[in-house]
């Protein structure tokens, strides 16, 4: 059961209003290896402390791409300047929950403003994944994707982080 409901979920987001190849080869290879050290946290922690724990910079959990690179956080409030790769973490759907879809999506269109001249990527991680949920961004994706700055989406669903496409419309 929990399979077909994942597959369900992933069904039907595989079209993009930008495709995977229009984001430069070594940003995606970025994006991939800060994911995957994520994914093996994964199998210690549970996602939503780990969301807790990264946000805090509690020890092992560092904030540093595979290259040494500092990255920043959101939500956090120790945000590092502005970085090239951001890795974002929402948890549920709560509009005033700090880690909520909502206010997590609001942040990275904040920073994607603020930081237009640094930032090339966002890894947003979320447990939530709903067209009703990420209509409203959109517009927002589409117009930084065009400026060449990424929001690349991913569906944590228990110890596995898949990648997942904005929808066109």
């Amino acid at each position: 059961m929990y399979r077909q409901m994942m597959a369900n979920i992933t069904a039907g987001i595989q079209s993009a209003p930008f495709g995977e190849s229009d984001i430069p080869r070594e940003i995606l290879s970025e994006v991939s290896d800060l994911v995957e050290r994520i994914e093996r946290w994964l199998t210690d922690v549970p996602y939503d402390r780990l969301v807790d724990r990264i946000i805090r910079r509690d020890g092992a959990f560092g904030h540093h791409a595979e290259g040494g690179e500092l990255i920043n956080v959101i939500p956090g409030n120790q945000k590092v300047a502005c970085t090239r790769i951001t890795l974002t973490m929402s948890t549920g759907i709560s509009p005033v929950s700090s880690t909520g879809f909502p206010s997590v999506m609001r942040s990275v269109r904040e920073y994607l403003i603020d930081c237009e001249r640094m930032a090339k990527a966002v890894v947003l991680l979320t447990d939530t994944w709903s067209p009703r949920h990420i209509e409203e961004h959109i517009g927002d994706i589409r117009a930084h994707a065009r400026q060449g700055r990424y929001v690349v989406p991913h569906l944590v669903t228990g110890g596995r982080i898949l990648r997942v496409d904005w929808p066109s419309i």
